[in-house]
């Protein structure tokens, strides 16, 4: 019986003890805590900032501690009927123009403890505005058809990066790509390797875009954007001492053009200057001499500012090419004119025909013959039209000067001329 009476009071004992470790938190499993706000890699504003968390256990929140930069900031309790505290991180201007780490420590009512995650890299500001702008950005060609595109920040507010692209000088720009805040340089693949391609960037955040920094292209023109640069540069080699450069003029407010030569990768020098909607220059008595390389550009000014086109560059020839001569034509049907010259060279290795319609016309390539060869067929005339003809001859590097130009009437009738100044029918 005693030990019955015993036994019934250690239990009792043992369900009170049970009892109590239930409401006392004698148990030792730790809270469980979620911190959803601030985010790694956030930009918060001074304020008084709510921090966004989830905590839960088994029994009552104690006590949550707010820690910034691992330094206890503040604790909050629960208020009366509530499961969790609200948290707030009271800024100060100190913090401004740093980044921070923050994290919590949420307390249980038997004294056991968890650490949240920890929020790294949280910049504080003391302004809500647009990020600066991306610069230096950059063009390289890697190869005939893949660029390399590259830019630098510095702006700690950025979230991410647009990358806008045209096609053409006078094409519009789209929005392209978009990158993560970090990105620096993207690689690009062009769909026509003759083509020009334009590339401007813009960073952005949560408040707004920074304005577009430089522009780049892929053929390397540049300067304000306050005057379009000109584009389609070609250079023609014309023997040892010769050249011939072509260009687009896109510009509206141009005063001049200046004429940019560098001699084996040097620093550019002008070379010449000529007037406002101009489209061509001939350098020649200016210094060049036989196998050297030569890069030229051409420099739009306005009454303010510049920009300049990409460079093109190449190398003079070892000698100078005898041009043909003796060019005469024959309308041997109505869809075949006949051109026979003679040939003064050993060493080029075709000779180029040109045409031209009507004395307003330009001339344009339209066949070509190979070495030794000294005539021709064109059969893609139009009937009824008077058509001037030229050839050059090329070595491989550089042209001869033109040969004689003639003219003829093309028709239903044979006609034969050999001098421009001739025009006779029958």
């Amino acid at each position: 019986m005693r030990l019955l009476a015993a036994a019934v009071l250690l239990s009792g004992v043992f369900l009170n003890y049970n009892c109590a470790d239930s409401v006392t938190g004698s148990d030792k499993l730790p809270p469980n805590v979620i911190l959803y706000k601030p985010s790694s890699n956030d930009t918060l504003l001074v304020q008084r900032y709510e921090v966004i968390y989830d905590a839960s256990d088994d029994q009552k929140i104690a006590s949550v501690d707010l820690y910034i930069n691992d330094q206890f900031r503040e604790r909050f309790a629960p208020p009366p009927n509530a499961a969790r505290p609200a948290v707030y991180w009271n800024m100060d201007t100190t913090l401004a123009g740093n980044t921070h780490t923050v994290h919590l420590i949420v307390t249980d009512a038997s004294g056991n403890s968890v650490k949240s995650e920890v929020k790294t890299n949280i910049f504080v500001t003391l302004t809500k505005d647009p990020p600066s702008a991306p610069f230096d950005l950059q063009l390289k060609n890697l190869t005939s058809t893949l660029v390399n595109i590259s830019w630098k920040d510095t702006s700690r507010f950025s979230k991410g990066y647009e990358l806008w692209k045209k096609t053409g000088f006078s094409g519009n720009y789209v929005k392209y790509r978009t990158f993560p805040a970090g990105s620096f340089n993207t690689n690009d693949v062009l769909s026509d390797p003759e083509g020009e391609y334009y590339y401007k960037i813009r960073s952005f955040n949560e408040y707004g875009y920074s304005i577009f920094g430089e522009e780049v292209n892929t053929s390397g023109a540049g300067g304000s954007i306050n005057v379009s640069p000109p584009t389609k540069l070609t250079v023609k080699v014309f023997g040892t001492q010769k050249t011939v450069l072509t260009w687009q003029d896109n510009a509206n407010n141009e005063n001049y053009f200046g004429i940019e030569r560098s001699r084996e990768s040097g620093e550019f020098e002008q070379v010449g200057v000529v007037p406002l909607n101009s489209t061509g220059f001939t350098d020649s008595a200016r210094g060049l001499a036989a196998n050297v390389t030569y890069t030229y550009r051409i420099k739009a000014y306005s009454t303010t500012d510049s920009s300049w086109s990409g460079g093109r560059t190449v190398t003079m020839s070892s000698f100078n090419i005898n041009r043909p001569s003796g060019l005469t034509a024959q309308q041997v049907s109505p869809t075949r004119i006949n051109l026979t010259w003679v040939d003064n060279s050993n060493f080029e290795i075709r000779t180029f025909v040109e045409r031209k319609e009507g004395p307003a016309g330009q001339f344009v390539v339209v066949g070509s013959s190979g070495t030794d060869i000294s005539a021709y067929s064109d059969t893609t005339f139009p009937s009824g039209t008077l058509l001037y003809y030229r050839l050059q001859a090329f070595d491989g590097n550089g042209y001869s000067e033109y040969s004689n130009e003639l003219n003829i009437i093309s028709s239903g009738k044979p006609v034969i001329l050999q001098d421009k100044k001739q025009l006779k029918t029958r």
